[in-house]
């Protein structure tokens, strides 16, 4: 039997504690779609084919995309949410004031693109995001 040194006496290692897993990326998640209070619905006027190919595929909906953004008038970092669909785009965030940016820039132009990692978002946010559009 495979035994393990711990402080000068020999422990079985099927005793052993093991690892915590490290799920730092889901507490990050959690913690955004918790904090994100503010909510606006925005109109689309289309998608561009790779988009459209995504929300087809599942049933006119696509998963969420979330974002930190820095508030110049917070000095924060906040959460930012999008729910992209065929017709309308939910975004909800944890300051008004980038919810009020966000909204503003998707008014503007509600065209969907894909900017990877199954991320579907108004053109009008790519730039507030500073992300590269790739469909």
């Amino acid at each position: 039997m495979k035994t393990a040194r711990l402080e000068d006496e020999e422990v079985p290692i099927e005793y052993r504690v093991p690892k915590p897993e490290h799920n730092g990326e889901k507490i990050l998640r959690n913690h955004m779609f918790l904090t994100a209070k503010h909510t606006a619905t925005v109109k689309v006027e289309s998608a561009t084919p790779y988009a459209r190919r995504i929300l087809v595929f599942n049933n006119g909906s696509s998963p969420e995309s979330t974002f930190r953004v820095y508030c110049s008038e917070c000095k924060k970092m906040r959460s930012l949410v999008i729910y992209p669909a065929m017709s309308e785009v939910e975004i909800k965030s944890s300051c008004p004031h980038i919810l009020a940016n966000a909204t503003a820039l998707a008014t503007k132009d509600s065209t969907l693109v894909y900017i990877g990692k199954y991320r579907i978002v108004p053109v009008g946010v790519v730039d507030m995001l500073k992300v590269r559009v790739l469909g």
